[in-house]
């Protein structure tokens, strides 16, 4: 996440893109923490987009952690979405 740090876009961008391969290719349950850290970084860095890219694919691979959702709907706040980001925050939306 050192890309990030260092306001390197290009290189923050490549990271993003290989954890969405990454999830895309063997889709399952990542750590909640390992989710949280990453969303984290995305989100002090200001990186809305990418927060919400890396973080729909987490949840959509059984991701539900709180702060998980709570990143996610930052995100869709940050980009205008303030119905979605509602919906991601209401417990169990989405799940049967």
């Amino acid at each position: 996440m050192q890309a990030l740090a260092d306001n390197r876009p290009e290189e923050s961008e490549i990271l993003v893109s290989a954890l969405l391969k990454s999830l895309e290719d063997r889709p399952r349950k990542v750590d909640a923490e390992i989710a949280k850290n990453i969303l984290a970084e995305l989100r002090k860095f200001a990186r809305f987009d990418a927060l919400f890219r890396a973080g729909k694919p987490l949840q959509d691979c059984g991701q539900h952690a709180p702060e998980v959702r709570r990143q996610l709907a930052q995100a869709l706040i940050e980009n205008g979405e303030i119905t979605r980001a509602v919906e991601i925050c209401t417990p169990f939306h989405g799940r049967r």
